[in-house]
């Protein structure tokens, strides 16, 4: 008589049962809904089990004295209390239970032993060595863990746009596809009612599957805070392997490459998770291993809970060639990947000593090392005048200039005219082939810059720089210029002709734009966000915004410290900007109490509110 054995593996999600024989021919394969049972209750997750044992002897017409085996390798199911909790449900449903074997889903891919990551729902860890013994990181559930995995990014993606919302914490990147596709995802209107998606009907699945989303904005529109939510579940992954790196036994490494078995479907985003993976294993402590090879399983690892099983039972299944059911998803050197973050380093720490001498060298680098270096060197303050022009590139969409004291407006007119000349050089070659000139192979076209963020705080700007910047990259959708002292009303008037998609604006502490200078915002029809902290307006300036165009559209407003504006400016503000969600009016003297009655947050539907009134 044949030997039949049944693998099943189930997580937060799904589960997936199959049959087959000694030889590895499989007879049937049943699907089911999720089987964590700390998350879907052991009874119910019983039921299913059962469910689908029956499905698969029903389709394969074989009776339960065939089976041999029963693995079952289900996420939550790794302790020995969920174990004896989920067989004694089992036995309650008439389950012979002398031929199930209960593990957590980790064992599914490496039946054997090994080392594998998993991250789908949730995330784990874990090295199952020869001699029995393992070592896990992670898998404590999303309230304790689950970092680098699908319900860790979506979570890290809201917390993100509302801390940056809160003004808790400034994100480097625009958030508004982020924000968007989050209030089309969860059909809502407002961030404030994902409230009851945690709080009230929480489906784990469901907030994890819009990391699916969240790839499609990183892959096809190429958004920076997408591209970074992945860098740091790659990071957080990384680490889990790092974790575990010192237990695993040296013959899983023994040619000094590690196989780590990749599960979940937030590897299909591998391109944005590598870097982060790589800076983990890179930086610290040297590893016992020198390179990693990531596999990814082409079968169900239902097959391999199947051979897990019929080795507990002492039935190895020599003729089941598991190994042939994975596919390489990468292979890592992390000698090489430590040698590059410390060229990396030296470059960024002798950059202005290196434009003395290798600046040709510098020029000719590969786009992404420039976009690499820009942001380095961008966060640390380091890009000057001098230096920029080596470093742009098509791939940098933010321009973060707040901590460069040495960036003027030389450089600003400097990216400006990349813009002309690009387009001068287009216009040249589409004049050259409608007149069938013929155009020399391999002609050089100047790279087109593409920002969609720039910020500047404190710097010695003028209309000059920034005029001519905005003129040409219509395309901007973030401006921040903070406490740019030289800015005048010439600089917010050309913001207003000529960046026709900006939807955020903040003008905070450039004391020297005045009414005339809101006045030339109007005709903006996206405009979302508007902070004009520590402005001298008056009156006139909140009437040109009630009157503009973007009145329908702006969510976002801060008045602070605006010491001329008074009651009628404010109450003709809020008849007409229906749609204002935050607003910020603090050390406004001339606002009364008169303003704060008429704040009805039910009727402007307000989520933040921030004022001081002064005493009579």
């Amino acid at each position: 008589m044949t030997r039949l054995f049944i693998g099943i593996e189930g997580g937060a999600t799904k589960t997936e049962g199959v049959l087959i024989d000694e030889f590895g021919k499989v007879y049937a394969t049943v699907q089911g809904g999720p089987s964590n049972p700390w998350v879907f209750g052991f009874d119910n997750v019983a039921k299913l089990l059962k469910q689908i044992i029956d499905d698969l002897l029903v389709k394969s017409e074989v009776n339960w004295e065939q089976i041999v085996s029963v693995g079952m390798v289900l996420s939550g199911a790794g302790q020995i209390e969920s174990q004896s909790n989920l067989r004694n449900e089992l036995q309650s449903l008439n389950v012979d239970t002398n031929k199930v074997f209960i593990g957590e889903d980790l064992l599914g891919p490496v039946p054997n032993g090994g080392v594998v990551i998993i991250a789908g729902t949730g995330s784990n860890c874990v090295v199952y060595n020869g001699d029995g013994s393992s070592k896990r990181a992670g898998g404590w559930g999303h309230l304790l863990g689950d970092e680098g995995s699908g319900y860790w990014i979506a979570q890290r993606a809201i917390k993100r746009v509302f801390d940056h919302a809160d003004n808790l914490k400034l994100s480097r990147h625009d958030l508004t596809r982020l924000s968007d596709e989050i209030k089309a995802y969860f059909k809502i209107q407002d961030m404030s009612q994902l409230l009851s998606y945690f709080y009230k009907n929480f489906q784990k699945d469901f907030i994890a599957r819009f990391t699916q989303v969240i790839a499609e904005l990183a892959m096809n529109n190429d958004d920076a805070a997408s591209q970074e939510l992945f860098k740091e579940a790659g990071f957080m992954l990384g680490t889990h392997l790092r974790a575990i790196s010192g237990h695993i036994e040296t013959k899983l490494y023994d040619q000094g490459t590690l196989r780590v078995v990749a599960v979940g479907s937030v590897f299909r985003s591998w391109k944005f998770l590598k870097p982060g993976f790589t800076d983990a294993l890179s930086n610290g402590n040297p590893l016992p291993f020198h390179k990693v090879e990531l596999a990814q399983l082409t079968s169900s690892a239902a097959i391999g809970a199947a051979i897990w099983a019929a080795r507990k039972h002492d039935i190895p299944l020599p003729n089941v060639d598991f190994s042939k059911c994975f596919t390489t998803l990468d292979k890592i050197d992390i000698m090489v990947a430590k040698l590059v973050a410390l060229c990396e380093y030296v470059v960024v720490n002798n950059f202005n000593a290196l434009l003395l001498t290798q600046s040709s060298t510098l020029n000719t680098l590969p786009v992404n090392l420039k976009a690499r270096l820009f942001a380095v060197l961008s966060h640390r303050g380091l890009l000057t005048d001098d230096n920029l022009p080596l470093l742009l590139n098509c791939r940098t969409r933010t321009f973060d200039f707040r901590d460069c004291a040495n960036i003027t407006d030389q450089s600003l007119a400097l990216m400006a005219r990349c813009s002309l000349t690009a387009q001068i050089e287009r216009k040249r070659l589409q004049h050259s082939v409608s007149t069938q000139n013929e155009i020399p192979p391999h002609t050089p076209t100047t790279s087109v810059l593409n920002p969609s963020i720039i910020y500047l705080r404190g710097l010695q700007i003028t209309d000059y720089g920034l005029s001519q910047f905005v003129q040409q990259y219509p395309s901007l959708r973030k401006i921040r210029a903070l406490h740019c002292s030289h800015i005048t009303d010439e600089s917010v008037i050309s913001i207003g002709s000529h960046c026709s998609r900006l939807m955020e604006l903040d003008l905070t502490g450039c004391i020297k734009v005045t009414d005339a200078g809101i006045n030339g915002l109007r005709q903006l029809t996206h405009l979302r966000s508007l902070a004009l902290t520590q402005i001298p307006i008056t009156d006139d300036s909140l009437i040109s915004i009630g009157q503009s165009a973007f009145h329908h559209t702006l969510n976002e407003i801060n008045l602070r410290m605006c010491t001329e504006i008074t009651d009628d400016g404010f109450l003709f503000l809020l008849k007409n900007c229906p749609n204002l969600k935050t607003i910020g009016f603090i050390q406004c003297p001339k606002l009364t109490e008169r303003s704060r009655q008429n704040l009805n947050p039910h009727t402007h539907q307000l989520s933040y509110l921030v004022w001081t009134i002064p005493a009579e």
